[in-house]
């Protein structure tokens, strides 16, 4: 199995509980009744398990970010993408999200923002390690210039 895909699900099985305590932690502080016979359990259920799958889907797909080959904008938009589709797609079938009106905008400008901030961050940390590399090359052209590529002529 590739290494990507094993990661892939070993994040999966962590974000599904932590996405479940995510959840539990919202519904407290959202509907404090939830938990004292507001809700029925099967809705509870049916809730807290959404949210184990929303957590195992975008913790799972942080894998992406592990695959070299892929620039990092190329990551950053994979993951926003299935992201943000089970995150639509979920809070549709609960009913919590609903696609019309100014919430919708700016619930989907946050994300945008919180994406953009998690692309730069891993643009600049990228950058920074670039530079590093050409610096000690740089250095080690100096230190070593019997080892450097003879010139071509043209």
């Amino acid at each position: 199995m590739n290494q990507t895909v094993k990661k892939g699900l070993k994040l999966a099985a962590i974000g599904f509980p932590a996405g479940a305590l995510i959840g539990v932690l919202i519904l407290l502080f959202s509907h404090p009744g939830a938990f004292r016979g507001d809700y029925s359990t099967g809705k509870l259920v049916f809730y807290l398990l959404h949210c184990g799958v929303h957590g195992a889907i975008s913790v799972g797909f942080s894998a992406v970010y592990s695959i070299e080959e892929w620039s990092v904008t190329r990551m950053t938009a994979v993951h926003f993408a299935i992201t943000m589709g089970s995150l639509y797609l979920m809070g549709w079938i609960q009913g919590w999200l609903h696609f019309s009106g100014g919430e919708f905008i700016i619930f989907t400008a946050c994300i945008v923002v919180s994406y953009f901030i998690v692309w730069l961050i891993f643009y600049l940390r990228g950058k920074k390690s670039v530079d590093e590399m050409n610096e000690d090359l740089v250095k080690w052209k100096r230190a070593h210039p019997e080892d450097a590529p003879l010139k071509q002529k043209k």
